[in-house]
């Protein structure tokens, strides 16, 4: 993904994350997805950045993983694992 239109898609709501800004933890060695762990008492958030779209592609399927690819950028790639 690179762009996050949030006046155009003002309905995509995220669920924060606590701790550090960025929420989606990037392991380029094992290609695997992780994130911190949700906040009980947090309410949804409109997504507003790119990392905000990353973690809420992200938090749609529990299969999905993130990895960068080898250029400078918005070089994030979101893909699902086929068995």
């Amino acid at each position: 993904p690179c762009c996050v239109f949030p006046d155009l898609f003002p309905s995509r709501q995220m669920v924060p994350r606590k701790g550090s800004s960025e929420n989606i933890i990037i392991d380029t060695n094992e290609n695997e997805r992780s994130s911190e762990n949700e906040s009980a008492d947090s309410k949804p958030v409109p997504v507003r950045s790119y990392e905000d779209f990353l973690q809420y592609l992200m938090d749609k399927d529990d299969g999905l993983r993130i990895t960068s690819l080898p250029f400078e950028g918005k070089n994030k790639v979101i893909y699902k694992k086929v068995s």
